[in-house]
């Protein structure tokens, strides 16, 4: 068995190590003190601080539709409760969430190193936490990193028999999100694969309560807002067999090919080389990753939606690659070394995606532009926005620095001096653009950058003005 005392140290350097992990993070991106982003910047954090401003709450109706979405707002409460005790800034949900994230991976260690040496349990954790989509992912105002530490708290408990906690994580991370739908009947099928039957109590715990809890919260929502589910969300659902395999293919290729995910391939292998394994208790990491991937093809699918399920599944592979090796450290260490490298060489991708450290290029060209827009020029001027941009405007406590002397005009039908497009973001509306009107400035950091626009009066812009 291993050693208790070796657990304990290797716990403590594995959170040592998340601290330092997290500073080089900081020093290369400067992603702790980073304004928000995207679904952080329009939706995430407009809910939290809601409920910062106007009172906690836990109801459905405590957000408006507009930051909710219709998810259920539990997210929003932890980082609203942390903006009332530490400031509503960007520093404080960054950690609020690193810390949360940094808990999940500790109970990961917890499970692994019940099974296997400590040093070899804190390797495949290190591993993991470095690979960018959980790297990055736990460092933002997002759902799916808290539905991950739900998830791999309840998967302790559930090592441990503890059905009551078990039960009470379930209810958290349905609170979480709606994803976590798949946990109860992932656990329920592990339970029957594991004892060969249902007895009351397993199923009460891991399956009834939860749901029930779930369903109160969405009946709730209806009387209180008039629909179960979000009627956009719904509205993405397609069933079409075109759209299940479109999302199959993006599935599979992050998965297994994207930001080094291929290494992962021959542990996967030996999850199947160690198949006993699957009807045990730690089965139920294998059952949670089938049952959860199924449920992101057949429903809608954005790369951050799979990180509940593909942190404990990568770590549960290296865990039976490492009894495929036969215990033998000389093999599996350079193994889960290069697993570890490969994952920080994609800290930084060539494109944007919320799964790398690539945003901090969006957010310093945000930055610029409207540091630009405060130039004289622009003063008493009409200037024509999109999102991104225009979400960096609706709270001064979103990171941007938004004091300006110029008005902005949001959609279509305004008479406007200038017009801002970004990329990412509306760039695409250029094609919009009148033949005369004049580029003023090209503002770029990497792969993001702005396009500025000088409108061309017309006869009948003149007489719109007046």
């Amino acid at each position: 068995m291993p050693n208790p005392n070796h657990r304990s140290l290797f716990n403590a350097l594995l959170w040592v190590t998340f601290f330092i992990i997290y500073l080089i993070v900081q020093f290369l991106y400067g992603s702790i003190t980073q304004a928000y982003f995207w679904d952080e910047l329009n939706v995430y954090y407009r809910a939290a601080e809601h409920l910062n401003r106007f009172g906690l709450g836990i109801t459905p109706d405590a957000i408006p539709d507009e930051f909710s979405r219709g998810h259920p707002i539990l997210v929003p409460f932890y980082f609203g409760l942390c903006f009332k005790l530490f400031g509503a800034f960007p520093i404080t949900a960054h950690i609020a969430a690193a810390l949360l994230s940094c808990l999940g991976f500790h109970f990961l260690y917890r499970i692994l190193s019940e099974h296997i040496d400590a040093v070899v349990a804190f390797l495949i954790t290190l591993c993991i936490f470095v690979q960018p989509v959980f790297l990055s992912q736990s460092l933002l105002l997002l759902p799916e990193m808290p539905l991950f530490t739900a998830t791999a708290v309840a998967l302790y408990h559930y090592q441990k028999h503890n059905y009551k906690f078990v039960c009470l994580f379930l209810m958290i991370a349905l609170q979480i999100k709606e994803s976590a739908l798949v946990l109860p009947p992932a656990f329920i099928l592990i339970e029957l694969l594991h004892r060969k039957k249902l007895e009351w109590r397993p199923v009460l715990a891991l399956f009834i309560i939860p749901l029930l809890s779930f369903c109160l919260y969405f009946t709730i929502q209806y009387f209180q807002k008039g629909y179960f589910f979000y009627p956009l969300h719904t509205g993405l659902t397609k069933f079409d067999p075109y759209f299940i395999r479109e999302r199959w293919n993006e599935f599979k290729s992050f998965a297994w090919i994207e930001q080094a995910h291929y290494l992962f391939i021959l542990p996967a292998l030996a999850v199947l080389h160690q198949y006993k394994l699957i009807s045990s208790r730690l089965g139920a990491f294998f059952t949670i990753f089938i049952v959860a991937s199924a449920f992101t093809v057949l429903n809608y699918f954005l790369s951050r939606y799979t990180v509940y399920f593909l942190a404990p599944f990568y770590s549960y592979s290296l865990y039976c690659l490492y009894l495929s090796f036969k215990k033998q450290l000389k093999l599996f260490v350079p193994y889960v070394v290069i697993c570890l490298i490969g994952g920080i060489y994609f800290w930084y991708g060539n494109k944007f995606s919320d799964t790398d450290f690539t945003p901090s290029s969006h957010v310093k060209n945000l930055h610029s532009t409207l540091q630009f827009l405060r130039s004289p020029e622009f003063k008493g001027k009409t200037i024509h926005i999109d999102f991104p941009l225009y979400a960096c405007y609706m709270d001064k406590h979103n990171g941007y620095n938004t004091e300006k002397s110029y008005n902005t005009v949001v959609g279509d039908n305004h008479v406007y001096d200038y017009r801002v497009f970004t990329f990412p973001g509306n760039v695409h509306d250029t094609i919009k653009l009148s033949t005369s009107d004049t580029i003023v400035k090209r503002l770029s950091n990497r792969y993001a950058y702005t396009l500025i626009y000088k409108k061309h009066k017309t006869v009948k812009d003149s007489l719109l003005f007046h």
